[in-house]
């Protein structure tokens, strides 16, 4: 994992109040749980004394319970009482479980995976994604490394085969194909020659392409220059397209709309 950044590892309401949550993450055993006013505590699932799990343990007030000889722990992971010493007694300095920075925002909660800092950045989110906006979540264990899960979702191109028949159903694979438009007077369609490269445009000039009927056998035209005006810019084109409709200046000045 890229080190020092806030990494989203549960959704806040997976941890309810009187509720202990032991996950992965990270490649280590974490425990998550709430005290009685509802604080979030992270830490690992290891109690430093004999090593047992602290998720099998139980909650006591606002802390968490070893099952094997009854420590007590803090939110911070601090030890707070040794039974067998006594509830005065003061228990050592070395019980200590360590706990991660965290925190609750956007309905996920955050975990700092990097150096210790005495000030966060704050958790990143999507500028343009407004509060109003609402969202659902799902969720579907992948029994392989993160980093092959995100190549997965990155590589596009292998949907029309695996996925033929459910989320790659209908994708063609073309060969990007560039046609050059001959300068034609206003008003008139011109033919396009397949295989020439297209001509630049100044990208200050935008081109407008338009679709027209549905299905592998429609249309689309470009809507281009009058004479006079400069050369057509290079888009690739689908097979189908034999001729190109050339007016000046562009529909809505760019990209049209199906």
């Amino acid at each position: 994992m890229i080190p020092n950044q806030w990494y989203a590892i549960l959704e806040s309401n997976e941890i309810k109040k009187g509720k202990i949550v032991g996950v992965t993450r990270m490649g280590e055993n974490m425990v998550a749980w709430r005290n009685t006013k509802g604080e979030l505590s992270l830490m690992a699932d290891k109690c430093p004394h004999r090593g047992v799990a602290l998720s099998a343990g139980k909650l006591t007030g606002d802390c968490i319970q070893c099952p094997f000889h009854g420590f007590e722990y803090n939110t911070n992971g601090i030890c707070t009482l040794v039974p067998a010493n006594g509830k005065n007694a003061e228990p050592p300095k070395a019980l200590h479980v360590r706990s991660y920075p965290v925190r609750e925002e956007h309905g996920f909660v955050y975990i700092w995976w990097g150096e210790p800092r005495d000030e966060y950045p704050p958790v990143p989110w999507f500028e343009s994604i407004p509060d109003t906006m609402v969202y659902a979540t799902l969720k579907d264990h992948w029994a392989n490394h993160y980093s092959r899960a995100i190549e997965n979702q990155l590589d596009v191109v292998h949907l029309p085969f695996i996925h033929h028949n459910t989320i790659g159903r209908g994708n063609r694979i073309h060969s990007p194909q560039y046609h050059r438009a001959r300068q034609p007077h206003a008003g008139q369609r011109a033919n396009y020659d397949r295989g020439e490269p297209l001509a630049g445009r100044p990208p200050h000039q935008p081109v407008g392409l338009q679709r027209t009927g549905r299905g592998p056998k429609a249309e689309e035209t470009l809507r281009d220059a009058q004479a006079g005006s400069p050369p057509v810019p290079a888009i690739p084109l689908r097979k189908h397209l034999a001729e190109l409709d050339c007016r000046w200046p562009p529909h809505r000045g760019g990209l049209c709309p199906d």
